[in-house]
């Protein structure tokens, strides 16, 4: 909820490596079904994802208004949107093979760095000698586009960022295995040569079985990029991170944050006050 980058950041060479935040009021539709014996909150969550999508098909023409060379010529920005279902799932195979076979260099160049952070940390807290195999057995249908935001960052020279959640659903299957005589070395390397002599005549215990997890799953990708104000063109898209879908509570806890830090007339974005 709490954007920190700042101005400065954005301007890297890799702008959009450096968003950190994700833009307020991201609705992503949940399965309306579940909400069916509730008519208040099924109305509720009709209401509000019909204002959300209002909101964000709003902000995209104010966009394509700006980038009009002139009043009787087209719009230069290009959402693209069909590009991007097919970008994102080549994307979401990438990155966990990636963070499959702890490949930081292929993560850092599809993540944003706040994202890229919290992999390779997980990736760095595995176990010595853990080993993880990663399947994709199929994906289910295409990716869907359910949420597509535009948001401008005040300031000398105005900030563009696109955000749009896709959502994907496949079949995956994880493979653990652990490597016994990596895994026994290191902090008890001392111990294990003294014991040398006695543990020469003892069978070597057996490996531990592949612990095997195979799952269907649903995943909502953020995916971030920022717009070249000179051309209008969208940079680089990066991933975020991942969503779940909004539910009632989220939905009232997000809309009443917001409706709090923009009381006063100012809004919080970047880390900076703008008024």
């Amino acid at each position: 909820m709490a954007p920190s980058t700042s101005m400065a950041q954005l301007k890297d060479e890799r702008p959009s490596a450096m968003i950190n935040f994700r833009i307020p009021e991201t609705f992503v539709p949940p399965s309306m079904g579940q909400y069916i014996s509730q008519p208040s909150v099924f109305a509720k969550m009709a209401w509000w994802r019909l204002k959300a999508r209002f909101s964000d098909y709003l902000a995209e023409l104010s966009v394509r208004l700006q980038s009009k060379p002139s009043f009787f010529k087209g719009a230069v920005f290009k959402p693209n949107r069909k590009a991007i279902g097919p970008m994102t799932k080549n994307m979401h195979y990438q990155m966990l093979e990636a963070t499959a076979a702890g490949d930081l260099r292929t993560l850092r160049r599809l993540l944003t760095m706040s994202h890229f952070d919290e992999i390779a940390a997980l990736v760095a807290r595995r176990p010595r000698g853990q080993r993880c195999q990663w399947e994709l057995l199929s994906y289910k249908g295409k990716p869907r586009i359910v949420s597509n935001k535009i948001v401008m960052i005040p300031g000398a020279v105005p900030t563009y960022i696109r955000q749009v959640v896709v959502s994907i659903r496949s079949r995956q299957r994880f493979t653990w295995t652990m490597d016994e005589a990596v895994a026994s070395t290191g902090n008890h390397s001392g111990t294990n040569r003294r014991r040398a002599g006695a543990s020469a005549s003892t069978p070597a215990a057996a490996p531990a079985p592949p612990r095997v997890v195979e799952k269907d799953v649903r995943e909502n990708l953020v995916m971030v990029a920022t717009l070249n104000r000179s051309t209008w063109q969208t940079l680089d898209w990066r991933i975020f991170g991942f969503m779940t879908d909004t539910t009632p509570e989220s939905w009232q806890l997000e809309h009443d944050l917001v409706t709090s830090s923009s009381k006063d007339g100012a809004t919080h974005i970047g880390g900076v006050e703008h008024r």
